[in-house]
């Protein structure tokens, strides 16, 4: 128990994302495009760098990431991959 500090450095770090089956805490710097990950039990604190500002992160539960954009959607298979836009209807 008890409270945990990260010092991460984000210009504006924001949208925290807790997974519990994978106990990963996900947010994102939208003003430095990253995404942060911190794992529980490594207190590992890792960020991915991203081609254009995010706007949220959703980690799924099998490693994934939906990550939102301005204009669009994009999923990545594992944190640090290749993002592939979804097509979305008109």
């Amino acid at each position: 128990g008890g409270m945990k500090v990260i010092s991460a450095g984000n210009v504006l770090g924001e949208g925290p994302q807790w997974n519990a089956a994978r106990q990963e805490l996900h947010w994102i710097d939208g003003s430095k495009p990253h995404l942060w990950r911190w794992r529980w039990g490594t207190e590992a604190t890792e960020s991915w760098p991203l081609p254009r500002p995010p706007a949220a992160v959703l980690p799924q539960d099998d490693g994934r990431l939906v990550v939102a954009f301005r204009a669009r959607i994009g999923i990545a298979d594992l944190f640090g991959g290749t993002i592939r836009d979804l097509d979305l209807p008109g």
